[in-house]
């Protein structure tokens, strides 16, 4: 399927984990979408969003059949697409749009540490 709109940002973790993991599967997204996000989470909304990017053709992914696995599950494994690393630069691009209009409107110390107001 076609690249269908922009990410968003959870998407944008989800896909980002993928795209840094040698063996990107469900567990691994996971720790990882933690570790990007500083939050603890669930794994359904990890996983709908990987069917989700799948949809969209930013993601593909494979079954693999390993009889020594615990439980003898079958492995999902997902691997981003060139569609999925072009989403991910232009994300990263609006962000640094985003940043560069912060600080022009409010300075360098914005970035600095913490803001009251």
């Amino acid at each position: 399927m076609e690249r269908t709109g922009t990410l968003e940002r959870f998407e944008q973790l989800v896909l980002a984990a993928v795209a840094t993991l040698d063996d990107a599967y469900g567990v691994t997204v996971h720790a990882k979408v933690e570790q990007l996000s500083g939050r603890t989470l669930q794994f359904g909304p990890i996983y709908s969003t990987l069917m989700r990017l799948e949809e969209k053709g930013y993601i593909s992914s494979t079954t693999i059949q390993d009889p020594n696995r615990r439980g003898g599950r079958p492995k999902r494994n997902y691997r981003i697409e060139h569609s999925g690393l072009d989403a991910l630069k232009e994300s990263a691009r609006a962000a640094e749009r985003f940043q560069e209009a912060l600080r022009d409107r409010y300075g360098e110390e914005l970035w600095a540490g913490e803001h009251s107001g």
